[in-house]
Formats: C-alpha cells, sequence, structure tokens
C-alpha cells in the first residue's frame, strides 16, 4: 500500500503520484495494491515547511475505503524523520488494519558520506 503523496487529497480523482510509482513498478499478476489512505486537506510537502512528524500528519490522515484485513506492506519514496510511514501505520491499524512491513526506497542523511540509497534495515519507532 503507497503511503500517500501529498496529492492524494481526499475527493480528488487519481492517479497520485505514490499509487502510479507503486502500479508502475509492478507487472500483473503482482501484489494486490491498495489504494486508500487520503489527505483530509491539501497538504503542503514537508521540503516545502509542511508536516513532517507523525503526530502533525497523523490527524490529516483518512482511510478513504476499506482497510484490508490481510497484512500489509507500506511503500514509502523517501524517509528523512518516518512521519508519513509511521502516521500511515497508525492510521490503518485504527481502522483494522495489520501493517507488517515498511519499505522506503531512499533516506535523507545530513552526512555527505553517507550514500542515502544503500540498502540496509531501520527500526522505526513508533511513539510519536
Amino acid at each position: 500500500m503507497p503511503v500517500p503523496s501529498t496529492d492524494a487529497v481526499q475527493g480528488r480523482n487519481g492517479p497520485f503520484r505514490s499509487s502510479e510509482v507503486l502500479n508502475n513498478a509492478f507487472q500483473a499478476p503482482g501484489p494486490q495494491i491498495f489504494d486508500v489512505l487520503r489527505f483530509r486537506v491539501p497538504v503542503v510537502k514537508a521540503a516545502m515547511g509542511g508536516p513532517r512528524f507523525a503526530d502533525q500528519i497523523y490527524p490529516l490522515l483518512v482511510a478513504s475505503g476499506d482497510v484490508p484485513r490481510n497484512p500489509i506492506v507500506l511503500v514509502d519514496d523517501l524517509a528523512t524523520s518516518a512521519g508519513h510511514l509511521r502516521a500511515a501505520k497508525r492510521r490503518l491499524e485504527d481502522g483494522g488494519g495489520n501493517v507488517i512491513l515498511g519499505v522506503v526506497c531512499g533516506r535523507t542523511v545530513q552526512d555527505v558520506e553517507v550514500d542515502a540509497w544503500q540498502g540496509g534495515i531501520y527500526e522505526v519507532d513508533d511513539a510519536f
């Protein structure tokens, strides 16, 4: 399931950037992609001063359809504080979902010596 991009606003028609990327990544038959998370209102991108932390993002998210009951893997394009990922996980679990994993394509790093695209497994604290 894609973590919604800022263009994924409740009441607007898609496809949205995050869901398009995920749909294009898989050939049929592939995993079932549920695209139900939306922002309640338009949101400024985090890089442009918008909400960045889970406690700021969570109240802005809504499930616009039925939350699947099968195990959910969240997919996000980039993580800095992992706020969008954590808020999406909480919103889905509050709707009865079972989030088992989050996959992020890259991470923002302050150290220019660190490769933001290198593989790795990182624990993300659920605390808001």
